[in-house]
């Protein structure tokens, strides 16, 4: 006889618009229980709190990109999703974390996830590709051809 095991709840906030196979693949082994965010914080606040009383307690949550019109990431947001000390890992999918409590997160022995290197090369790319634009005269050139 098997033991039956419950499966591990990640909340979502976002929703994948480039590795949807990946998290279609995820949704399989996890209860993922997601929205896109409205524009203004107190609705993402509500909707945190709502779904974290109606699903929880999550062992996980992550936050997509556009997260400007929502944050910061503080008691306020995250306090239904920490607060029952099961949630060990927040993860945002972008680089910085300087809109996050992490204090507040460390309190209740959740661990921060983010991607520092997944825009290393392209922002590079960028630097150099602007550089040459602007000694190649490229702006000039291109406001001629119109």
């Amino acid at each position: 006889m098997t033991e039956h095991k419950p499966r591990r709840r990640i909340l979502g906030i976002g929703y994948p618009r480039f590795a949807v196979r990946e998290w279609e693949d995820l949704a399989k082994n996890y209860d993922l229980h997601h929205f896109v965010p409205a524009s203004d914080r107190a609705a993402v606040v509500a909707e945190v709190k709502r779904l974290c009383g109606e699903h929880g307690p999550f062992d996980a949550g992550y936050v997509l990109f556009g997260t400007a019109a929502y944050s910061p990431f503080d008691e306020a947001l995250l306090g239904p999703l920490l607060a029952p000390r099961t949630c060990g890992v927040w993860a945002q999918g972008g680089v910085g974390y300087d809109d996050v409590d992490v204090p507040l997160l460390i309190q209740h022995g959740c661990y921060l996830a983010n991607t520092p290197h997944a825009v290393t090369a392209a922002t590079a790319d960028m630097g150099i590709l602007l550089m040459l634009s602007a000694l190649r005269g490229v702006r000039q050139g291109e406001q001629e051809l119109r």
